[in-house]
C-alpha cells in the first residue's frame, strides 16, 4: 500500500523476484490496503492542508465520498485497553514511536467501499481481534478484499502489548490463478515464502528493524497511537509482497469533519509518509479511532467507510 515506487518491483537483491503479471491489473491496483505497489503506492495528496493545521478540506479528487469542512472542540481522550488485550507499552528505543491504548474489542469489524479513479471496484473488510500464534498471544488483523472475480484476503499476527510483527499470510484468486505470500518474523530478518501462477515457489531471508509492523496490521496498527494534532512518530513497515521495508513518518496535522456511507464523523487527518510519497487516513476521535477514509490522490485510489462494528466503550 504505502511507500515509494522505488519498492514497488517486488524485487530484493537477496531475495525474492517474484513477477506480478500485468494482466492483474485490479490485484495491482487495489492489493491489499497498503501493500506497496498496491492500493496505497506512492502518491502526495496534495488537497490536503499543510503539516500543523487545524483546519481545512479533505475532499479529494479522486471521485471517492467523503470530505468536508472542518470539526471543533478539544482531541478526545485515548482509549483504554478493553478487556482481553492488554494495554501496550512503549516500542523499542529508537523505534520512535508510542503507542496509546488499543481501541478494539473483541469482534472490531469495519467494511469499506473501494474505489480506483473515483469508480467503485469493490469492497473491503477489517477485523481485529484477541488471538495466538504458535502458542503466544497476539493480536490478529485480517483484511479481505473482494473485486468482481478476484479475492485477497491476509492475515496479520503482531505481539499483544507492542505490536511488532510475528508473522503475515497473504493468500489471493485471480482469473490466472492463485497465490500465497507467507511472512514469519524472527531477530532482524523476515522468511517469506511465496508462490505465483506461472512460476516456481520461492523463499527468501529480508532483514529488517528490530521493531516493524508488517504491512497487513498497517493501517489498523495506527489506531494503537495516541493520536491528537501535533502527533509524529515513525515505523518501520514491512511488505512480504513486495520483499521490501520501508520507514513511515506518521503525523497528525489537524481535526475534520469527514462524511462517508456509514455517517458523519469527527476525525483526525493523519499523513503518511514513505520517503516523500504520501497518503492520508481520517482516523475518527472518538475512542474507537476508527479508520474511517483512506486516499491516494495521485493513484486515484481510496476507500470509505460503509458499516463498522466492535467498536470500544
Amino acid at each position: 500500500m504505502l511507500v515509494s515506487r522505488r519498492v514497488r518491483s517486488g524485487r530484493h537483491p537477496a531475495g525474492l523476484r517474484l513477477r506480478w503479471s500485468a494482466s492483474l491489473p485490479l490485484i495491482v491496483a487495489l492489493g491489499l490496503l497498503v501493500v506497496f505497489g498496491s492500493l496505497g503506492c506512492g502518491g502526495r495528496a496534495g488537497e490536503a492542508g499543510p503539516a500543523g493545521a487545524e483546519a481545512g478540506t479533505a475532499g479529494p479528487s479522486d471521485g471517492s465520498p467523503g470530505g468536508g469542512a472542518a470539526g471543533a472542540g478539544s482531541p478526545a481522550p485515548g482509549a483504554s485497553s478493553p478487556p482481553g488485550l492488554p494495554q501496550p507499552r512503549l516500542g523499542p528505543e529508537g523505534a520512535g514511536l508510542v503507542l496509546g491504548g488499543l481501541p478494539w474489542r473483541s469482534g472490531d469489524r469495519a467494511r469499506y467501499d473501494l474505489f480506483v479513479q473515483g469508480k467503485k471496484m469493490g469492497t473491503l473488510l477489517l477485523t481485529v481481534a484477541p488471538g495466538d500464534k504458535d502458542g503466544m498471544r497476539a493480536v490478529v488483523f485480517t483484511n479481505d478484499i473482494t473485486a468482481g472475480s478476484l479475492r485477497e484476503s491476509s492475515v496479520a499476527w503482531a505481539h499483544p502489548t507492542t505490536l511488532q510483527a510475528l508473522a503475515s499470510e497473504i493468500n489471493g484468486s485471480t482469473p490466472q490463478g492463485s497465490y500465497t505470500v507467507t511472512g514469519t518474523y524472527g531477530s532482524g530478518a523476515v522468511k517469506v515464502e511465496a508462490s505465483a501462477p506461472g512460476q516456481t515457489p520461492q523463499s527468501g531471508s529480508l532483514p529488517v528493524p528490530e521493531y516493524c509492523w508488517d504491512n497487513e496490521q498497517f493501517l489498523s496498527s495506527i489506531r494503537a497511537l495516541p493520536l491528537v494534532p501535533g502527533y509524529s512518530g515513525k515505523v518501520a513497515v514491512v511488505s512480504t509482497k513486495a520483499f521490501a521495508p520501508a520507514e513511515c513518518s506518521i503525523r497528525v496535522e489537524g481535526r475534520e469533519k469527514v462524511s462517508v456511507l456509514a455517517g458523519t464523523f469527527e476525525c483526525y487527518r493523519v499523513a503518511l509518509d514513505f520517503q516523500g510519497a504520501t497518503q492520508y487516513g481520517w482516523y475518527s476521535t472518538d475512542p474507537s479511532r476508527r479508520l474511517v477514509k483512506y486516499v491516494n490522490a495521485e493513484a486515484g485510489s481510496a476507500f470509505a467507510l460503509v458499516e463498522a462494528g466492535g467498536l470500544a466503550e
